[in-house]
Parts: structure tokens; C-alpha cells; sequence
């Protein structure tokens, strides 16, 4: 099959499944188990799934004959299992999935590059208020992150994160916390502490200022947003968005992110397959309800590379650059 009929079935099979998700669910972006630990609400947890696919056109690689496209797809959902205005229980659970056409090989080994990678996980969180004032909680998950998924146990991914926030203002709180991945690219296999100031005079806008790890969010104007957040020392996200109305967004971000993988066939067990790119991207949100949402949009992926290593300090080696090409985006969800 030509490299052109590879690609136009590969985004054919996109578009269908994004139109039965769209049918099935629409979109309203699923909240990651993490991230509710420390939302200052207890017993408000709903139910929600969430689509996101990226998909980046073939472009060549540096120092192979050879090019590549990626196609991730990712899947998630999280509901309450009970809770209360004092506490909640929740589950929730996830599936990626990269679909890499490329006849690229490992630099160092020689061996054909995976052509499916996939990310399986279930987790758990529960958040307590211990006082008035005092509310803590933890979030635990395990699965695999592999091309093989749990054929072996040293493919086994596991994330965990737990909390004590202290309110001392309607307005104000200290957030203490420590988190933990071991997928992550730097301080790998180590629990990284952390602590953050939450500042929220109004609805629009929230200061989280810390160390490692800090966001804000800002309307300046009625129609204007501001959203930054960032994770020492490459984790980036920003986002300004422009209502239309009141349905419909169009808004500009920039993501400095990655994402890691257990490769069945490497040869040092603590070694990791890592994915780096930044992208900018221009798009828009359109909400069918408050719980339906769809959010489309295109740019330019940069910086591009993948390499096998323990953590980021390996990158310049069994290493694979990507030229900078286009990429395309896609999220839709639901929550009730």
C-alpha cells in the first residue's frame, strides 16, 4: 500500500470514529482523577468520558531513510462511586493509543519501531474534609504502558499523588501535596513533593503559585480568558480564548509536553520510551449544553523527538528527530 492510500485510510478511520463518539457522546472533557484531588469541592464529583485524538501527517526523520506519521487516540472516563458533602469516592480509568505507520528502526538495536503503543490504566481517588478549614485526599492508578500490555510485570505504569489543603480565607488556601509517576521523564522512580498558594478572588481568576507545579487562570474581559499552566521544567500549557458566543470559542494554546511507554524488547528494564514535541495550535470550541462540547483545531508540532532512556538526561541517545509538521486535533466528551 502506497504511503498516500496509508494515510487517507488511516484519517478515514479518525473521522469515523470521531463522528460515532460525537453521536454517542459528544464532548465535555473528561477530568482527570489528579486534577479533581485538588479542586477545593467535595462531593460534587460527576460522571464524564472524554475523546482526544492528535494526528501529525507523515514527515521524515533525521539521519534514517525512513519517515513516520502518528495517529494517539485517548479515551477517558471518571464517576462517583459515593460521596457526600464531606466526602467522595470516585473511579476512573483511561486508554491511549499511538498508531505509528514508519519503517523506522531503534538507533542502537536495529529493530523495527513499535507500531502500536498503547497506555491502560484504572485509578482511584478520595478526597475527605477533615475541618472546616482542612481537606485532604489521594489518588491511586495503576496499568501498562507498552506495545505489549501486560505480558510482563516490568511493563507495569503506576501514578499516585496525595494532598492536604488548608483553607485560611474564603478566598485563599495553602495546598501541600506529593506526586508520582512512573512514566515520568524526570525524577523518575522518586515521589516529587510540592506546595502551592490558591488564590481566587473571583470567578475570574485563580492564582495556584508554587513549587514545582503552578496555574492561573485570568478574564481580563467578559469574552477574553487566560490559561497557563506549568511543571518545572518542560511541562507547558497555555491558552487564550475569544467567545463568540456564548456556544462557540476560538482560541490559540501552546503545549511543551511528552509522554512515555515501556518498549517490550528493550534491553535495560528501567529504560523508557519517551515522545517530546511542543505545538501551537488554533481552534474552536463549540458547546451544544453544559455538559456537551466539541473542540477542533490545526497547527504546527516542533521540536520534535523520541528517544529510549531512563530519563531526560538520555535524550541524545538511541535517539529519533522528526522534521516539524502539521498536526491536527480532536475532543469531544460528556459528563452528566
Amino acid at each position: 500500500m502506497s504511503r498516500l492510500a496509508k494515510q487517507s485510510k488511516f484519517f478515514a478511520a479518525w473521522c469515523a470514529l470521531t463522528l460515532a463518539l460525537t453521536i454517542l457522546a459528544g464532548q465535555a472533557q473528561a477530568e482527570d482523577p489528579i486534577s479533581r484531588l485538588f479542586s477545593p469541592t467535595v462531593g460534587q464529583l460527576k460522571t464524564s468520558i472524554a475523546y482526544e485524538g492528535f494526528y501529525h501527517p507523515t514527515q521524515d526523520l533525521d539521519k534514517q531513510n525512513a519517515d513516520m506519521s502518528i495517529f494517539t487516540q485517548e479515551l477517558s472516563f471518571i464517576t462517583p462511586l459515593s460521596q457526600d458533602n464531606k466526602s467522595e469516592w470516585g473511579i476512573g480509568a483511561w486508554a491511549r493509543n499511538k498508531n505509528i505507520q514508519t519503517e523506522a528502526v531503534m538507533p542502537y538495536s536495529g529493530k523495527d519501531f513499535p507500531e502500536t503503543l498503547w497506555d491502560l490504566g484504572l485509578g482511584i481517588h478520595h478526597k475527605r474534609k477533615i475541618s472546616s478549614r482542612w481537606i485532604a485526599g489521594g489518588f491511586a492508578g495503576v496499568g501498562s504502558a507498552s506495545d505489549e500490555p501486560f505480558h510482563k510485570s516490568d511493563a507495569t505504569a503506576v501514578r499516585a499523588a496525595g494532598m492536604a489543603s488548608l483553607r485560611t480565607s474564603p478566598s485563599q488556601a495553602w495546598n501541600f501535596y506529593v506526586f508520582y509517576s512512573s512514566l515520568a521523564a524526570f525524577w523518575g522512580g522518586i515521589p516529587v513533593p510540592g506546595v502551592s498558594w490558591l488564590y481566587t478572588p473571583s470567578k475570574n481568576l485563580r492564582l495556584n503559585l508554587g513549587v514545582p507545579a503552578l496555574s492561573i487562570y485570568y478574564r481580563p474581559l467578559e469574552k477574553l480568558s487566560f490559561l497557563a499552566r506549568y511543571a518545572y521544567p518542560t511541562e507547558t500549557y497555555v491558552k487564550i480564548g475569544y467567545d463568540l458566543t456564548k456556544e462557540t470559542t476560538v482560541f490559540t494554546s501552546f503545549a511543551w509536553t511528552h509522554n512515555g511507554y515501556f518498549r517490550s524488547d528493550r534491553k535495560y528494564d528501567d529504560d523508557r520510551l519517551f515522545f517530546f514535541e511542543k505545538r501551537a495550535l488554533l481552534g474552536i470550541t463549540s458547546r451544544f449544553s453544559k455538559s456537551l462540547k466539541l473542540e477542533a483545531a490545526g497547527g504546527w508540532s516542533f521540536d520534535r523527538l523520541i528517544f529510549e532512556g531512563e530519563n531526560y538526561d538520555d535524550r541524545d541517545q538511541n535517539r529519533i528527530d522528526l522534521e516539524d509538521g502539521m498536526i491536527f486535533k480532536l475532543s469531544l466528551g460528556y459528563s452528566f
